[in-house]
């Protein structure tokens, strides 16, 4: 979960660590690389070293809650690769070579490097994060916080209820007495402790299998939004991580009906949850196509073409001197359709990245 501050991500994912059995909340501003594996630790008495299970080996089998994910020094975030991608970590330390399971789901969220998300920009130049590490997500949402009058009105009001339903329950334990019914609308219709217990039978008795239909459809769905690229010069919309994400949420939609079988509607319902991940974070506004290059790479395509553009028309504007008129080189490409806004921010963030510098008058100079 990505998305503005202040829209509830850290409640969100320390009510699912509560939820899940043998699932482990941490935060990024306090995790190191051998606090999320493991560490080498002395042992008091003989003196002989023993490795230590970090946060991820301790939610084995569970889900490991990653808050502000964007904090995270570079460390920690290299540590998370092979947890995500093989389920195992390997650990050579004080002499000790081992291989620990850490079977683990990631829940993670963090806020956009600007403070709020731009939805004109692609999501890993906002991200403080690795693309790679990004793309072994299988979900990926964008959670802004845009007023909208009656869902501001029903968040204050639901808000303003839980307070003062907070405030009943420590003046009815004084007294001794059960609280009033009055805002019992608060109280969800499944207790806490009977979903726990739904949770763990599921995920130790249930083992579902594809059905032959939902393996059709998820190949169908697959295939379509890879054909989306009918070119080579097209944005890939899709890599092959993303068959293995809908298995293994096709898989968790039966878990959840306690379904010894992934049927043709399991895969549908999975479908559309990855449809609308896809559509918030691999849509690109500016072409009007799906580009996975704006959550695995710092650039979308569209940029990248921008970029070639620039440096092609730079080369053929520059003078004996190797400058070119900043003014002439966006004209130039405004007059050929590109957008004139769009040249001007991506020649500064070339600046910003030292592929130009500014000379007086209003010239460029590649370095």
């Amino acid at each position: 979960m990505i998305g503005d501050p202040g829209i509830a991500k850290s409640q969100l994912i320390k009510y699912v660590t509560k939820l899940v059995p043998r699932s482990v909340y941490t935060s990024g501003k306090s995790a190191s690389a051998a606090g999320l594996t493991a560490s080498a630790v002395k042992d008091e008495f003989d003196g002989r070293w023993t490795l230590e299970a970090g946060a991820f080996v301790m939610a084995d089998k569970g889900i490991l809650g990653l808050d502000e994910i964007e904090k995270c020094d570079k460390s920690a975030q290299s540590s998370i690769h092979e947890a995500m991608e093989q389920q195992t970590i390997s650990v050579a330390k004080a002499g000790i070579t081992a291989s620990l399971q850490c079977r683990s789901s990631v829940l993670a969220a963090g806020n956009p490097a600007m403070g709020r998300f731009d939805d004109y920009s692609g999501l890993a130049e906002q991200f403080n994060m690795p693309p790679s590490l990004l793309s072994r997500f299988d979900l990926i949402y964008l959670l802004t916080d845009k007023p909208e009058k009656t869902r501001d009105e029903m968040l204050a009001w639901h808000i303003l209820n839980t307070h003062q339903y907070g405030e009943e329950l420590v003046i009815a334990k004084k007294e001794r007495r059960q609280a009033t019914e009055t805002y019992s609308g608060i109280i969800p219709g499944i207790t806490p402790v009977l979903l726990r217990k739904y949770v763990a039978y599921a995920k130790a008795n249930v083992f579902p299998k594809l059905s032959r239909e939902a393996m059709e459809k998820l190949t169908g769905y697959f295939m379509s939004i890879r054909n989306l690229a009918d070119s080579s010069d097209k944005p890939v919309p899709v890599t092959a991580r993303a068959i293995e994400a809908l298995i293994r949420l096709a898989e968790a939609a039966a878990r959840m009906e306690l379904s010894p079988v992934v049927t043709e509607d399991h895969a549908s319902l999975v479908i559309q949850i990855v449809d609308e991940s896809l559509k918030q974070v691999a849509y690109d506004p500016k072409t009007d196509t799906w580009d996975i290059d704006r959550v695995v790479s710092d650039k979308p395509k569209s940029q990248r073409d921008m970029i070639r553009a620039i440096e092609k028309r730079f080369d053929d504007l520059k003078n004996e001197n190797g400058l070119t008129s900043e003014h002439e080189l966006i004209n130039s490409l405004a007059d050929e359709g590109h957008s004139r806004i769009g040249i001007a921010n991506t020649v500064e963030k070339m600046k910003k990245e030292c592929i130009y510098t500014e000379k007086k008058g209003g010239f460029l100079k590649r370095l």
